[in-house]
């Protein structure tokens, strides 16, 4: 709820769609059926961050999947905990893979920036993907191809 209200372009949810979710239905989401998984980045004991990986599951798409979720509280950004994250999520999709989807808001520059710079590319951009208080969001869409077998370290 917290990434929802800070960075609401981000989410396609927003409070008001997730504020009656129990605990147990937040737990399922955090919870994803393998192989996917959900990468949490903490200090301490608290949650500072959030990175998602989801598969598809239908014979047609499997061999796609989807980074979702990822947020890191304000006060850790440009720290490289947020590359860390998309970095773990990169390499479980790799083992897998497939082609890793994700998105983010034509504004949303750091993302952006740091999505290319680990080798993702755009295919697209879905004008009005979010309209937030009559604002309209353009989102870019983007892909990193891991279906081929990497070269070997030398």
């Amino acid at each position: 709820m917290e990434a929802l209200h800070d960075t609401p372009e981000a989410f396609s949810a927003s409070p008001e769609d997730e504020a009656d979710l129990s605990d147990a239905d937040m737990a399922l989401r955090c919870e994803p059926a393998v192989p996917g998984v959900t990468i949490g980045a903490f200090s301490g004991a608290t949650l500072i961050g959030t990175a998602c990986y989801l598969p598809e599951r239908r014979a047609k798409t499997r061999h796609k999947a989807t980074m979702v979720a990822v947020y890191l509280k304000p006060a850790w950004r440009k720290t490289g905990v947020g590359r860390a994250m998309v970095e773990a999520i990169i390499a479980h999709a790799r083992k897998e893979r497939v082609i890793l989807l994700c998105n983010a808001t034509m504004h949303n520059l750091p993302a952006r920036r740091l999505y290319h710079a680990l080798g993702f590319v755009p295919y697209g951009v879905e004008r009005d993907a979010l309209i937030i208080n009559g604002q309209s969001y353009d989102e870019e869409l983007l892909m990193l191809d891991l279906r081929q077998d990497q070269p070997a370290a030398e």
